[in-house]
């Protein structure tokens, strides 16, 4: 698809918008709870509109879901302060494969945001601080941690309002847990997506 044939910006324009309002675009492995949860955003400003393209047919590896927001963005008329981001999952991955997504994604300028070993690890900082058992937990297992914490129910049947109000409280968390900034994804337990809300957050503050 060239440029004169790409669709207009996709702004929803059902939510009221600026005429400087910025695209966060993120693109996710899982197909429910990651989008469930960025829907915190979508009327949260008129500044910002969130899109989440999530994983259908089971196309969750890396390199797909990179391959998602490559297409998203050839296919429409994105802003150059629009920002794109890449959410997987470190768990199930070879190291070499989610080098190699890592390395092209942050070479086109996308927000890398690696959950290790699992986005749950994300919304679980909302509740509480991570035990150190959880450095050796797998996917599964902290799904199970998070289920404890939220009174049996998973990520993606709290109401968002038990996340929204917490979202300072995770990025805190995440951040303190992130002790190798520079390392292209975080050690166990850890998540960049905090480095998706900042960014959201700067364009809420006008930065």
């Amino acid at each position: 698809m060239t440029l004169t044939t790409r669709r207009r910006r996709p702004l929803n324009r059902g939510i009221p918008h600026l005429r400087d309002t910025r695209l966060v675009v993120v693109a996710t492995e899982g197909e429910r709870t990651e989008k469930y949860y960025f829907s915190i955003f979508e009327r949260r400003s008129s500044r910002v509109q969130v899109r989440v393209l999530e994983t259908r047919q089971g196309e969750s590896a890396p390199r797909h879901v990179l391959a998602r927001l490559r297409r998203y963005a050839r296919e429409y008329e994105l802003g150059s302060d629009d920002v794109l981001c890449l959410v997987i999952d470190e768990d199930r991955w070879p190291g070499d494969q989610l080098g190699e997504v890592a390395a092209q994604a942050l070479q086109r300028g996308y927000e890398l945001a690696v959950s290790c070993p699992c986005f749950e690890v994300w919304l679980y900082l909302h509740h509480a601080d991570p035990t150190p058992s959880m450095a050796t937990m797998n996917s599964r297992q902290v799904q199970d941690e998070l289920r404890r914490v939220l009174g049996g129910q998973d990520g993606a049947h709290v109401q968002l309002e038990e996340f929204e109000r917490r979202v300072s409280d995770a990025v805190r968390r995440a951040r303190d847990l992130d002790r190798h900034p520079t390392e292209r994804w975080p050690r166990r337990p850890g998540t960049r997506v905090y480095r998706v809300i900042d960014r959201i957050e700067e364009i809420l503050r006008g930065s």
